[in-house]
């Protein structure tokens, strides 16, 4: 059996942010249509747990499988965080690899580096998210993280076609702030601000993306102001978080997934303390999409997109970059 393989820097060329955005918003459509039962579809539940060894240097790990019918692939994608390693040890402290195989025979036909496709489709979905959850002329933005992630949200959103002209972000590490505030002004023209506190960030900004495996709430209830939509992808196995609880309690929220979210979302440790029930969350992105039920519905109200990343976007994104491969004759094909 032949097997391509395919690295990050040969997936690089092939995709571009316009495209994933387009991706991403059938992927929801199609996550739609599954839980209504009317596209065939089966996926392994989420697992994630965490990791510690020897070193005792903590660790993420998460697995997700699946199909649908639309697509001729099965895919498999493990994903590994281990926050870390750059400080530490000089390595990424994300990677992931995905392994596809052909529908109708299991044969394996491609394992593809799966970090810079995932983070390229979380960015799109978070402005796809945005799309119908967040004010029309939004301008400002914060980003929580300054990692591959929100490089891929902010310009997912500007690609999109948000006004964005002011950006504020965060994170732990002064210089990683700031270098990402200058390449962000010298990218998209914008006035990009560093800020010494997640709350400095958040604090007036029409949308608030968050990228962090952080464990510990970075977005405050003190800090939310109504009419702000917030993206919180970070959380997507337990133990992690980035949002305070209590901002749920006034959130119009949605998930991608009810049940992994209450498994490891942002709405877990909330379900968890009874702070909220499974009836509080407004609906999933899904339903939107399709349009079941509406997304924003006035200038003022706070919604919040609790995203842990689906298998059905990697099925997407992953079979398109496949063919655009096989196509251009891109990657090495190895003999199993």
């Amino acid at each position: 059996m032949k097997v391509l393989v395919l690295s990050a820097s040969e997936i690089d060329p092939l995709i571009n942010m316009k495209e994933a955005l387009v991706f991403a918003e059938r992927a929801y459509s199609f996550q739609g249509e599954i839980k209504k039962g009317t596209l065939p579809a089966h996926f392994s539940p989420l697992v994630a747990y965490e990791v510690k060894g020897p070193l005792g240097s903590p660790g993420f790990f998460d697995f997700r499988s699946g199909y649908i019918r639309e697509i001729p692939i099965i895919i498999s994608t493990m994903g590994y965080g281990f926050p870390e390693n750059k400080i530490r040890r000089g390595l990424p402290g994300a990677f992931a690899v995905s392994l596809i195989s052909d529908i109708d025979t299991g044969v394996p036909i491609a394992i593809m580096d799966a970090d810079f496709l995932a983070s390229m489709r979380t960015g799109a979905a978070s402005a796809i998210a945005s799309k119908y959850l967040a004010r029309k002329n939004s301008r400002s933005i914060a980003l929580i993280g300054t990692g591959h992630l929100a490089r891929n949200m902010l310009d997912a959103h500007i690609e999109f076609g948000f006004p964005i002209d002011s950006m504020k972000v965060w994170s732990r590490s002064a210089s990683n702030r700031e270098e990402f505030a200058k390449r962000a002004s010298e990218k998209y023209r914008i006035l990009a601000v560093p800020v010494e506190s997640p709350g400095d960030a958040i604090r007036g900004a029409d949308i608030v993306c968050c990228c962090t495996p952080s464990q510990e709430p970075r977005v405050m209830f003190d800090d939310i102001k109504p009419g702000v939509h917030i993206n919180a992808f970070g959380a997507d196995s337990p133990g992690k978080q980035e949002v305070e609880p209590k901002v749920l309690t006034k959130s119009k929220t949605v998930v991608d997934d009810l049940e992994q979210c209450s498994m490891g979302g942002e709405i877990h440790k909330a379900l968890q303390s009874g702070l909220i029930t499974t009836k509080d969350v407004y609906a999933e992105i899904g339903e939107i999409v399709l349009g079941e039920k509406p997304g924003r519905t006035s200038g003022t109200e706070i919604t919040l997109m609790d995203g842990t990343g689906l298998a059905v976007q990697d099925i997407v994104i992953f079979y398109e970059t496949y063919k655009i491969a096989l196509e251009k004759g891109v990657g090495n094909w190895i003999q199993l």
